[in-house]
């Protein structure tokens, strides 16, 4: 919408019309429009003379001058191989009217990066979802010192979305290469740092998730007399990270340079940032009938690092 330039392949030179100054009658303020014949200059002379926008009339597309939309280029005289000009347009005449092939090439992402002064990270809330597992030494007249394997359950997430007006740019477009291999966590040190990732879409709808199961060794130490319970806690993190990438567009036809296009976007995520071990103390209490680990669940007495 803040109009193309339209450049000659050859030269490099860009499609320009003349400015005329003038306003409606009475008023003293001046507006800039379109008039008279085009011609090729080198870009920016000026660079409102050079600014064009396509209007889509089915099949067919006119173009019209950034400084007045009414005003459409189009062939003077109904001559297709004649003088070519801005005039105010004829609803669509076939004069006026042009069929914007498509250009045949290859889009290609070069690269990706990352603004981490500007990632955003928050933490999740933890929400044990593996089993626990429980360690009885009531029966012990020593202290049960053991190592033990326990579940833990790890969520991933990864996905590139391109901005709204960057992503209308390259409505129907195919790029090729287009997977991000490289993105952003958060550590256990909280700091937002670039990692290697299974290659995922540079603009995908939807983000990619994995979840796997591990399993994390712990020492444990059970006192005499005592029933303790174990149970991995795995601490999330969210991750948004604004970006921006390089797409080379590779023409085929003779003559046509490769050329950059500029995108930005977000990159999102959800990794695992630390695991820790909960310790509880399942014993029961003097006259409660009820078998250990029943009932309400009892509080956190320890939180360990697995080894």
């Amino acid at each position: 919408r803040g109009g193309a330039l339209l450049r000659h392949v050859a030269s490099g030179l860009a499609l320009t019309c003349k400015v005329r100054r003038g306003g409606p009658s009475g008023l003293d303020v001046a507006i800039d429009g379109p008039e008279a014949l085009v011609f090729a200059a080198p870009p920016g002379q000026p660079d409102i003379a050079q600014r064009w926008r396509a209007e889509t009339l089915g099949f067919w597309t006119c173009l019209n001058s950034q400084m007045d939309w009414e005003h459409k280029l189009k062939v003077f005289g109904g001559d297709k191989t004649g003088r070519i000009g801005v005039r105010r347009w004829e609803n669509g005449a076939p004069q006026e009217c042009w069929l914007l092939p498509t250009e045949a090439g290859v889009i290609a992402l070069q690269y990706v990066r990352y603004d981490l002064d500007r990632a955003v990270a928050e933490h999740l809330p933890p929400a044990p979802a593996d089993p626990a597992l429980i360690v009885d030494n009531r029966a012990g007249e020593e202290p049960l010192e053991k190592r033990v394997v326990l579940a833990r359950t790890c969520v991933s997430e990864r996905g590139c979305r391109l901005e709204p007006a960057d992503r209308a740019r390259l409505a129907g477009a195919t790029i090729h290469e287009d997977k991000v291999s490289l993105g952003v966590v958060l550590t256990d040190q909280g700091d937002c740092v670039e990692r290697e990732m299974a290659p995922t879409p540079l603009d995908g709808p939807d983000p990619h998730r994995t979840v796997s199961e591990e399993r994390v060794e712990v020492a444990v130490h059970v006192p005499p007399g005592r029933v303790y319970s174990y149970q991995a806690l795995v601490r999330h993190a969210k991750v948004q990270a604004p970006f921006t990438a390089r797409l080379v567009f590779h023409g085929r036809a003779a003559g046509v340079e490769s050329r950059a296009i500029d995108v930005a976007g977000v990159f999102s995520g959800v990794n695992p940032v630390e695991t820790r071990i909960q310790v509880r103390d399942l014993t029961p209490k003097a006259g409660d009938m009820r078998a250990a680990g029943q009932g309400e669940e009892p509080p956190v007495i320890a939180e360990l690092t697995p080894a």
